[in-house]
Formats: structure tokens, sequence, C-alpha cells
């Protein structure tokens, strides 16, 4: 599923410089979301498969994605102080002029989100008033001014916040049975409808950055999970050419660009059946394996990437931006994410 995964991050990036020419990021994200969930399920029910276990699932799982985002943070705050000398910002990085308007104080909170992201996704719902120098809810942080994920290293990282969450509560109930995780998905499922059909909060933050209604993606991946056991246990025999198909698929769905509810079902159902098939077929496949992970890093990069060439004004070409973005992502792959990894496997 390597491709598919680079795929997504490729969106991603392709949204955050304004061309909107394969999947929008929303829809990218949650993708993403489905996929950690069938990862989580299959490595809690096949790997750590008892409730002894949990600790050192949380190790390895931290010690998987901290160390990458605590560079990328780093090189981001390098990058946002740069621009900053300049009067430029942008909202991919931090914003040192508009903190240092803020007369923020709330330090603990923010110190313990950047180094961490667990509560990063809060900061999404989070502005500091200036008036009453504290920090308050907010229905919508667009309107506000001085939100709170403009303070973070790597404002992208609210998805790894939502990750974390996840991954704090997935042992307790990936490992139960299809009724359970059919519950929530339900419930998530109409907590997210709710918000954005009859309260009509469509900002991006309500509709696919709130835990509670992005849980049923998440939960989704569950169900990929149980469709990939059953073609396991069963042994089919499956052409290394189904994968193409589905890629290829796959792509030309993405180019469509409808209505949300459309694209939601559209993908959603697909990825339920594609997820199993995919991995299925993949899984013994190192270099595929190797580009999926190579993902998360373009993920992060890429706002850096993107801020740096505003920063030497040079004028912002997709083309030449994604190469940059690749090549620095492979570097840290190779000289970080690969070694770790060699640790991480050796904890137990």
């Amino acid at each position: 599923m390597g491709f598919l995964r680079v795929y997504l991050a490729i969106s991603v990036v392709l949204s955050h410089m304004g061309y909107n020419l394969l999947l929008p990021a929303d829809q990218a994200v949650e993708l993403f979301f489905v996929i950690s969930g069938f990862y989580m399920s299959f490595v809690l029910n096949e790997r750590y498969n008892c409730t002894s276990q949990n600790v050192l699932f949380y190790k390895k799982r931290f010690l998987r994605l901290l160390p990458i985002y605590w560079i990328c943070s780093l090189l981001g705050l390098l990058v946002a102080y740069k621009i900053s000398l300049e009067g430029l910002s942008s909202e991919l990085l931090f914003d040192f002029n508009l903190f240092k308007e803020s007369n923020f104080s709330s330090y603990p909170y923010l110190i313990f989100s950047n180094l961490f992201a667990l509560g990063e996704d809060l900061a999404l719902f989070l502005h500091w008033n200036i008036e009453e120098s504290q920090l308050e809810f907010t229905a919508s942080t667009y309107s506000e001014n001085y939100p709170m994920i403009r303070f973070f290293a790597s404002p992208v990282a609210w998805s790894l916040g939502l990750e974390f969450l996840f991954y704090l509560i997935a042992p307790f109930f990936l490992r139960r049975n299809v009724k359970t995780v059919g519950l929530i998905f339900i419930v998530s499922l109409i907590i997210k409808l709710t918000i954005r059909y009859y309260f009509g909060l469509n900002d991006g933050n309500w509709t696919y950055r709130f835990f509670p209604s992005e849980l049923c993606c998440f939960c989704l991946g569950y169900f990929c999970y149980r469709l990939y056991t059953i073609i396991e246990i069963r042994r089919y025999v499956i052409p290394e050419k189904v994968k193409y198909a589905i890629l290829t698929v796959f792509v030309l769905l993405s180019l469509y660009h409808g209505s949300y509810i459309y694209m939601f079902l559209t993908f959603m159902l697909f990825f339920m059946l594609a997820v199993p098939v995919l991995f299925y077929v993949c899984k013994h496949d190192s270099f595929d394996r190797r580009i999926g992970d190579l993902s998360y890093v373009i993920y992060l990069v890429h706002p850096i990437v993107i801020c740096l060439f505003i920063s030497v004004d040079i004028e912002i070409k997709p083309i030449l931006i994604l190469v940059a973005t690749v090549a620095v992502s492979c570097l840290l792959y190779q000289f970080v994410e690969r070694p770790i990894e060699k640790f991480r496997s050796k904890i137990n």
C-alpha cells in the first residue's frame, strides 16, 4: 500500500500549494486515518494481542512517530524565524510575529503540545484572548485574531494529535468484536454528519479535524482488517496485477471532485474493499513498505519546503516543490528514520 499512501501525501502537498489537482486534502487525510485504523487493528490483533503488551505498543508507536516529528518541528521553527525576519509568515509554520503581538503566557500547554503533538488538535478550537490574557474556546478559529494553531512548530501535525489519541484508546476496542466497533463507528458517523449538515459547521476544523467525528474513519480501518483476515484464512490467490488496477481506479476516482458526502461515501467504500486486497498482495514487498514509510516524512516536511521557497522569493511551482520535498524526505528517511526503526525493532 506504499504507493497509495504516497499518493495521499502528494495530494495534501498540492492542496497546500493551492493546486487541488488530485484528491482534496480533507479526503486524503481521512483516508490516512482509515489506513492507520487498519494497521493498528492488524498489530493489536496479531502482534500485541493481549493487555500486558499495551505498554510495548505505546512505546513503539510513539518512537515510530515522534523523532522525525521533533526534527521537522525544529527545522520548521528555524525556517519560520527566518521568514519572520523578512516580515513574512505562513499558516503552515509557527507565526513568530503574531506570537509576539499576542502577549501569550499559557506556556505549559503550548510546550507540551509542541513536544508531543498531543493536544495540537485541541488548538484548532482555541484562541488567545489578548484582552483577558487567557485561552478561550472558539467555534470558528479562522475568525479569531490569535488562533492557537498559529503557535505550533508544525501546524499540520494536528493530524498526529488525532493519531495519538486513537493510539491511546485503540487497545481497548480494536481487539473486540465487530458489533462493538460497529457501534462506535455509527455513533461517530452520526456526530460527523450532524455537525456538518445539521449545525452547518463546514470550516474544516469541525468537518475533519474533530476527533469524535473522525473516529469513524479509524473504525473503518478495523473493518478493512476483518475483511483481510477472511482473505488470509481462505488463502485466495490474487494476481499482483490487481494492485495496479486498484491504484488506477483510485487515481481516476480522485480526479473527480464532487460533493463532500459523495466523495466521502465513495472513497470509504472503495477503501474498505481495496485496502485488504492491497495489503494481502503487498505485505511481503519491502520496497512498497519503504515507499509507504516515506509518506509520513513527506507530510511533515512539505510545509518547510514550501516556506523555504517563499523565503527566497522563488515562484511556487508544484513539480519543483514536490521534487524538493521528496528529496529532503528521502534524506531524512535514510539517515534518521531507518536507524531509529532498527533500534525500535529491538525493543521488547
